[in-house]
């Protein structure tokens, strides 16, 4: 913690123009005065004895000038409201953003990268605690809000771009961005048949342009690398690899003692029109099974169907579905009345729940398995196109874990907003201090001065006005 002397008021200072104007009234006032006394009598002659020519006598300011001078000091002082800050902000917390348009070469032949090297370098050979990186603007503000308000301190937060918002309390937000103009390929989709690419351009304070090209392709089982020409601000987005598209692909076994459940359950994996049926001892990516599997193996995913032998209960509706889970994309269950087994014993998350009375899961999902409370072929949900829907979200759920590694995805490409190096800036923008980080004590000062100047102005007034 460190504190530190400031002033509230500091045009007071103009107060000790005055003290001039006092020496220059005791300087030019009339040395001689005149004095009217009853006699002359008792007052002792003072001729001095003359030697030689008179001297010029030097010019002494009495005592009273001394006191007076004092006296408008204090008040000056007071004038100007002296206040004892301390301040806490003894760490500083550095956001830096790594985002590929810090790679940008600026007419400087530098990039904003090294730039911000170099302020960094300079903050962390000070007091800064720690850097944290980011990858974009707006993660940038957000985090850096956290810290400011949890942590009382200082962070300052260095990009090529203006903040989203306006900094908050205890920000302080570097930029050293440059407006160029880039041309990058920012979208990239290969089917079997074709390459459709979008190339955007952007310059400062113009519109961006996008052009869309569609290139067909033979080879369907290679890389194929696109290219546009280089020489822009930015490398990073000239080039694209594309991988061979995904196709899904998965071996499912049925493990189902009922002949019309497995009819259907055989019916749902057809129509999904990519997985196949695993021929006896040929190992399985899925299994659908009527009952509790073991835990899942080598990558192997279950969907059980589990009956109600045992806290079964009617559910009717109506239901709701997590919303982030996928595999209920187009499935409808309004309609559906089903006896289902109590869930909560099976551990996992429940996905969707029957909230006729008392909420009930009717799924619930662990990892790499689903399990359905209910197994009656007899449901409608069976019977209707929303189970070849379920089933097929479900089976491209396992075949895209298996098959969609990340090096199998578009390698080198950039959003629109990674490229539009148009909205870089360079500035400082601040938020000012952090809440509490500052305590202003309390202005003892002004009254102690000011206690002074009354005391010697009454001094003077005793010793000279008696």
């Amino acid at each position: 913690m460190t504190s530190a002397l400031v002033f509230a008021t500091p045009l007071a200072a103009l107060g000790f123009a005055t003290a001039a104007g006092l020496a220059l009234l005791y300087r030019f006032r009339r040395r001689a005065e005149r004095r009217e006394v009853p006699s002359l009598l008792l007052w002792p002659r003072r001729d001095p004895v003359v030697e030689c020519a008179a001297g010029r006598s030097r010019f002494r300011f009495p005592p009273s000038f001394f006191l007076e001078l004092a006296v408008l000091t204090c008040l000056v002082l007071a004038a100007l409201t002296p206040l004892v800050v301390s301040d806490s902000r003894a760490m500083l917390y550095v956001v830096r953003d790594v985002s590929p348009s810090m790679q940008a070469v600026g007419p400087d032949l530098r990039t904003s990268a090294q730039r911000a090297e170099r302020i960094v370098a300079a903050e962390r050979r000070k007091r800064a605690k720690g850097t944290l990186v980011v990858r974009d603007a707006d993660s940038a503000a957000r985090i850096a809000g956290e810290i400011s308000r949890a942590k009382s301190a200082e962070v300052l937060v260095v990009t090529d771009a203006p903040p989203p918002t306006p900094p908050p309390p205890g920000v302080t937000w570097r930029s050293v961005g440059v407006p160029l103009a880039n041309c990058g390929v920012t979208a990239a989709v290969r089917t079997p048949s074709a390459l459709h690419v979008e190339i955007s351009e952007f310059a400062p304070g113009e519109t961006s342009v996008v052009r869309r090209v569609a290139i067909p392709v033979d080879d369907a089982t290679t890389n194929i690398v696109y290219s546009i020409p280089g020489g822009d601000a930015l490398a990073l987005d000239d080039a694209v690899t594309l991988p061979p598209p995904f196709v899904p692909s998965v071996r499912v076994a049925v493990s189902v003692g009922d002949e019309e459940l497995a009819r259907l359950v055989r019916r749902a994996v057809e129509a999904s029109g990519f997985a196949t049926f695993a021929a006896d001892g040929e190992p399985a990516d899925v299994v659908v099974a009527d009952r509790r599997l073991p835990a899942p193996t080598n990558g192997v995913w279950a969907l059980e169907f589990v009956g109600p032998s045992d806290g079964a209960a009617a559910v009717s509706g109506p239901y709701w579905t997590d919303p982030s889970d996928r595999v209920f994309d187009g499935v409808e269950l309004d309609g559906l009345v089903a006896g289902c087994r109590d869930l909560s014993d099976l551990g996992g998350r429940p996905v969707a729940f029957g909230v006729s009375g008392e909420p009930r899961p009717v799924a619930s999902r662990g990892e790499r398995r689903l399990s359905l409370g209910f197994s009656n072929p007899s449901l409608p949900f069976f019977r209707s196109p929303s189970f070849p829907s379920f089933a097929y979200n479900f089976l491209y759920e396992a075949a895209a874990s298996r098959d969609l590694a990340p090096g199998s995805r578009p390698q080198g490409l950039l959003s629109a907003t990674e490229s539009d190096l148009s909205r870089c800036r360079s500035g400082t923008w601040s938020g000012g201090p952090p809440p509490g980080s500052e305590k202003c004590r309390s202005p003892a000062l002004v009254w102690l001065l000011a206690a002074l100047a009354l005391a010697l102005l009454a001094a003077w007034g005793v010793l000279f006005h008696r």
